[in-house]
């Protein structure tokens, strides 16, 4: 039993000294850079612009009788005149009509592109939020009111 007892105790300190050496060995592989300098941001304009892609009331709902398109083109209006060099710089395509697909080409066409988005919430999902527990369990699930909006991507950005 000594014996079992020694060899666990000899493994674990085996351990732990290889991973203290490979700790303290360990050197980043993050490619240096020179410093970028910081452009100062107007939190005005920022809050402004945000607060004015606020005021449309892009909502998709499941049936679609209830879209209202007008507003989806006063957005895609407002985005272009409020980002006029964003938009002379990316390639745009409209998915559906009314989804936005933003493709900013990199300098190597090689790279995999890198992607986020925007996310569109569904009514229904939105009243069960504001609702809690006891209604959300009333029908639907998130994955099935959970709709696509905006999506930026960059292909073979270095």
């Amino acid at each position: 039993m000594k014996k079992i007892v020694g060899a666990i105790l000899l493994g674990v300190l085996v351990l732990a000294a290889v991973a203290l050496e490979r700790t303290f060995t360990f050197r980043s592989r993050q490619l240096q850079t020179a410093a970028v300098a910081v452009e100062p941001l107007d939190t005005a304009a920022l809050a402004q612009r945000l607060a004015g892609a606020l005021r449309f009331k892009t909502v998709s709902y499941q049936d679609s009788t209830q879209f209202d398109a007008r507003e989806f083109d006063g957005f895609h209006r407002y985005l272009r005149a409020t980002f006029p060099r964003l938009h002379a710089a990316l390639k745009l395509e409209k998915v559906n009509g009314y989804g936005l697909l933003y493709e900013w080409t990199g300098s190597d066409a090689n790279l995999p592109p890198s992607c986020s988005h925007i996310r569109t919430w569904y009514p229904s999902s939105l009243e069960r939020r504001a609702a809690g527990p006891s209604r959300r369990s009333r029908g639907g699930s998130p994955e099935a009111t959970c709709g696509a909006g905006a999506h930026w991507t960059t292909r073979g950005a270095s």
